[in-house]
């Protein structure tokens, strides 16, 4: 299974990846979160995103979630073909395999 990235609009002005956003919310200076923004791959902007000489937010631990799940809900309401592709798996438990993440 291969994995799905998809264009977000995170606001009315700005279409990026969902993984280029996610790792960017994660920071409080505005000059790298453009810069993770619009990094080439979503591979580039996880490997910015993974960086502690830069200060994570003071609530990141506590808005990770919220910020994720706002991701996704735009990622499948803004495109039909993964909505659809969604809705078809039914009542399946999706799980994330990823040998990047602890």
């Amino acid at each position: 299974m291969q994995a799905i990235e998809s264009m977000i609009f995170s606001d009315p002005l700005t279409e990026i990846g969902l993984t280029n956003y996610f790792q960017a919310m994660k920071f409080a200076d505005a000059s790298y979160r453009m810069q993770i923004k619009s990094a080439a791959t979503p591979t580039l902007s996880a490997t910015l995103g993974r960086t502690r000489k830069q200060a994570l937010r003071a609530d990141w631990e506590d808005v990770k979630d919220s910020v994720m799940f706002d991701a996704v809900l735009a990622k499948f309401s803004q495109h039909d073909n993964l909505t659809a592709l969604l809705l078809a798996t039914g009542n399946a438990t999706l799980v994330e395999h990823t040998a990047n993440d602890a």
